[in-house]
């Protein structure tokens, strides 16, 4: 029998991240007897490690701020030491460190995933030229949504092989819960209707923005509370002075990061996606698979889970007063919310289950490792 073919993974950690996610959702997912996974952590491990199975391999390079020369030589080591039959590297820095340490030794395939949309300092200056010039080392592109892959080529990006993969998610472990019993666990209200937030506090999430939405609106509707789960990132500080200075303070509810989200999710009456840069929105499947409602924002992949009047809203959500608004129309419909939600669950169903995405990014880890075995020996 053939040995498995490993697949080598390079990311700056495993903390918690959508990107991050998926990553652990498909390597658990692979089948062991045709591949192997390892994972190499330019930067540190992190908490989304305990979620990996004991076969799959770790490394560490411990990079630290900066352009690193030894961790580009620690990865060149672990390259020529694993061999991989494909290494999968995910957006823009292990990409440079992978094909500045993978361009000095025997080549193995690299398939490079783009997970989320340009920040503004990636759509100009070196950032915009390195990836230009990167795209050629890789066999092949992969994005998480359609139309985050029209998004990269309407940017100029090309490349022969470039492909989407939809995100998909465990509907098996989010699933609609008793709600109540939710809410009594986490300390909410029973009778409250809950609007949602789940990621940790970085700018481009919005939060500040939903923050002051809520504060606005939370007046005519004495019943509405406030949950932000993954309190921490840059902007942590700011979003829990601000709630704990609203004049609703009461009603808005901060927890850290939570190993396991589900009941969180169950409490929700509708969560919030407002990011201004999204792939294609872990958060958002997680919500809808437990029969939650989604009001998402404009960004790449939400319009290919939402259908507006059936299982979510899509609106303009770059403002506080435009997120007001909008929540307002929703919260005007309680019974929407309801059924919005079971076709939620329905839509994860039929399209974005995570057994899916695994088997699509197996077969073409399958294709990569087949182009890669005339260079080495398997």
């Amino acid at each position: 029998m053939s040995q498995p073919s490993l697949i080598l993974h390079v990311v700056f950690s495993l903390e918690p991240g959508g990107m991050e996610n998926g990553l652990v959702n498909v390597a658990r997912r692979l089948d062991p007897q045709e591949f192997a996974v390892h994972v190499g952590c330019l930067e540190r491990a992190g908490e989304f490690l305990r979620r990996l199975p004991p076969s799959i391999g770790v490394t560490v390079l411990g990079k630290r701020g900066g352009m690193s020369p030894v961790a580009m030589m620690k990865l060149r080591g672990l390259l020529h030491q694993l061999q991989p039959a494909v290494i999968h590297t995910h957006n823009l820095g292990p990409l440079f460190y992978t094909a500045m340490a993978n361009g000095l030794g025997p080549k193995a395939p690299l398939l490079h995933g783009e997970h989320g949309m340009l920040t503004p300092r990636e759509q100009r200056g070196w950032r915009y030229w390195l990836r230009r010039v990167l795209y050629p080392c890789c066999t092949a592109v992969h994005t998480v949504s359609e139309t985050l892959l029209q998004y990269y080529q309407a940017q100029g990006f090309r490349h022969p092989r470039m492909i989407s993969i939809l995100n998909g998610v465990d509907a098996e472990r989010f699933q609609p819960g008793d709600r109540a019993a939710a809410r009594q666990a986490i300390g909410l209200p029973v009778q409250a209707v809950v609007l949602g937030m789940m990621g940790s506090f970085q700018r481009r999430k919005r939060h500040k923005e939903v923050l002051s939405a809520f504060q606005m609106i939370a007046g005519d509707f004495p019943h509405l509370h406030l949950l932000l789960v993954g309190a921490r990132g840059p902007e942590s500080e700011i979003i829990s002075q601000a709630a704990r200075s609203g004049p609703h303070g009461q009603r808005v509810h901060l927890h850290p990061y939570q190993e396991d989200p589900r009941p969180f999710y169950q409490a929700m009456d509708l969560l919030i996606v407002a990011s201004e840069n999204e792939g294609l929105s872990n958060a958002a499947l997680e919500a809808m698979a437990s029969g939650v409602p989604v009001l998402a924002g404009e960004a790449c992949g939400n319009a290919e889970i939402i259908t507006p009047g059936k299982n979510g809203w899509l609106a303009r959500l770059d403002s506080a007063e435009s997120i007001a608004q909008t929540l307002r129309q929703c919260l005007a419909l309680p019974e929407a919310l309801t059924n919005f939600g079971r076709q939620a669950r329905e839509t994860v169903m039929q399209r974005f289950r995570v057994e899916d995405m695994a088997a699509r990014y197996a077969q073409l880890y399958r294709e990569l490792a087949r182009q890669g075995m005339p260079h080495q020996e398997r």
